[in-house]
Formats: C-alpha cells, sequence, structure tokens
C-alpha cells in the first residue's frame, strides 16, 4: 500500500455560522417576548457601481442646479487642476536642476579621486625605487667594507713580510 496524506474533512467550518444565526434568532425572539420589535441588521454589501449612460450620471450630479454654476464649479476645478500641475512641473524643474548640479559635484569629486589615485601611485613607484636604491647601496658599502678589509689583510701581510 502506498503512503499518501491523509486529508481531513471540513466539519468545523459551517458551526460559527450557524451559532451566529442561532444567536440571533434568540435575541430576536427575546425581544419579541418583551413586546419589542427586533432591530434587524441589515448585511454590509459592497457598493454599487454606477448605473446607466454618461448623460444620466451627469443629470444626476446636476440635480436642480443650472447649468452655468455646474459649467462655474468645473471651470474652477480645472483652474485648480492646471495649477496643480503648473506647480508640479516646476518641483520637477527644481529637481531636475538639482540632479544636474549633484552630477556636477559627482564627476568633480570623482575627478579629484582619480587625481589622488594617480599620486598614490607615482609615490608608491618611487618609494619602490628609493628601497631599491637602498638596498643597492647598502650592498655596494657592505662590498666596499670586504674590500677595504681584505686591502688592509693585504697590507699587514706585506707589511710583515718587510719587516721579516
Amino acid at each position: 500500500k502506498g503512503k499518501g496524506k491523509a486529508k481531513g474533512k471540513a466539519k468545523g467550518k459551517g458551526k460559527a455560522k450557524g451559532k451566529a444565526k442561532a444567536k440571533a434568532a434568540a435575541e430576536a425572539a427575546e425581544a419579541a417576548e418583551a413586546g419589542e420589535e427586533a432591530e434587524v441588521k441589515p448585511k454590509a454589501k459592497g457598493k454599487a457601481k454606477a448605473k446607466g449612460s454618461f448623460k444620466n450620471r451627469i443629470m444626476a450630479d446636476l440635480g436642480d442646479r443650472s447649468i452655468d454654476e455646474v459649467v462655474a464649479e468645473a471651470m474652477l476645478e480645472v483652474k485648480a487642476c492646471e495649477k496643480a500641475i503648473a506647480a508640479a512641473e516646476t518641483g520637477e524643474k527644481a529637481l531636475d536642476d538639482k540632479v544636474v548640479k549633484a552630477k556636477a559635484l559627482m564627476e568633480e569629486a570623482a575627478q579629484k579621486v582619480e587625481e589622488a589615485v594617480h599620486k598614490e601611485t607615482l609615490a608608491l613607484e618611487t618609494l619602490k625605487a628609493a628601497k631599491l636604491a637602498k638596498g643597492e647601496v647598502a650592498t655596494n658599502t657592505q662590498q666596499a667594507e670586504t674590500d677595504i678589509a681584505e686591502c688592509e689583510k693585504t697590507m699587514k701581510i706585506l707589511e710583515l713580510e718587510l719587516i721579516s
């Protein structure tokens, strides 16, 4: 036999709905016994979408106002929108200017960094050359000291031969 995943039955899902309905019915019954009218709570439903044609919706918006009032109100809304657009464009231009300035500063800083890296590279090369020269000088100094010591030995030997 193959082992499969056991599936449970969904028995507990309907209990909460039934209890709520039973509780609401019990409250309605108690209210009826006491001689009061039971409060009926309507279910909350989503908003209905606007039905009808565009003309009907406009007519409903007009209501009892005159067309001149509605047109004047629409013109005010248009002007407000145009002002908002102009303000947004001004803000966008200011941001564009800031971006251009920031890019210029970044390029300037990048150039300074590149110059500093170049100077550092030159300094490292100079340091390497100085260390190499110091090593050569040390080697030459040691060689000269060995040559001097050898010459002194030779001089001593020659002096001793002259004396004897």
